[in-house]
């Protein structure tokens, strides 16, 4: 009977604090999903070499090129949807270097290497998150899907980003790395930092609001990025 007097007042006090909490936008939840993170990385690269079948299998040029349309909605979406709400909430700290969403410290430039590890793309983490930024955009990043902003009022950066629709980019700043995002015309900067792995408005984010340098490079648009992705071809 005391057993099940101490399991009431358990849920009871359960029940009361939850009722209390405001309740979070599903993609900002820093609950862990239902499928172990291993497991979901596990199936995009499985999707991934489904598609890298089909690329190899085209012998025309306009069908390689409706292969990685594809291929940039499949990155795009499955960064946005799939491995990042595994990350929010994951501790930061200078020197991390984790690779376990929720359990380990990741530095900003790890974060952003290790997210490209677990998408698929070849990669080598260390020589990506211990460059500077404007080094690790340069290496996964064509020359033409690169831009860099010098100066620039915020808001009039955020507006050249929302005026390219839909899209994934790796950003470099003054001190400060991580991911941009744009989508349904909204942005949405997702970085390790002091506070841990987040996502929210940039303007919100003193690191890349009053950054003098804003470095993007488009990786999801980029048919660069995107072969050598779909292909498993390292990138330097």
């Amino acid at each position: 009977m005391r057993v099940m007097l101490a399991e009431v007042l358990v849920y009871c006090t359960t029940f009361l604090f939850c009722i209390r909490k405001e309740i979070p936008e599903k993609d900002d939840s820093v609950a862990m999903e239902s499928l172990p993170y291993y497991k979901v990385r596990d199936s995009i690269w499985h999707d991934k070499d489904s598609l890298k079948k089909c690329y190899y299998n085209c012998s025309a040029n306009a069908e390689k090129d409706a292969i990685l349309q594809k291929a940039s909605l499949l990155f795009y979406t499955d960064m946005k949807d799939k491995l990042f709400p595994y990350w929010y909430g994951t501790p930061w700290a200078y020197y991390g270097y984790g690779e376990r969403p929720q359990v380990d410290y990741i530095a900003c430039g790890y974060f952003v290497a290790v997210l490209l590890r677990d998408i698929g793309a070849k990669v080598s983490i260390p020589q990506l998150a211990e460059g500077t930024s404007g080094s690790m955009i340069e290496r996964v990043t064509s020359k033409k899907y690169i831009s860099t902003y010098w100066n620039m009022d915020a808001d009039t950066f955020y507006s050249k980003i929302k005026s390219a629709g839909d899209a994934l980019y790796i950003v470099g700043l003054d001190n400060h790395t991580g991911y941009l995002l744009c989508e349904n015309s909204s942005l949405y900067f997702i970085d390790s930092s002091p506070e841990g792995v987040l996502k929210r408005d940039p303007a919100s984010n003193s690191l890349i609001h009053f950054s003098s340098i804003r470095m993007v490079g488009c990786i999801s648009k980029d048919p660069g990025f995107l072969q050598k992705w779909l292909c498993d071809v390292e990138m330097k």
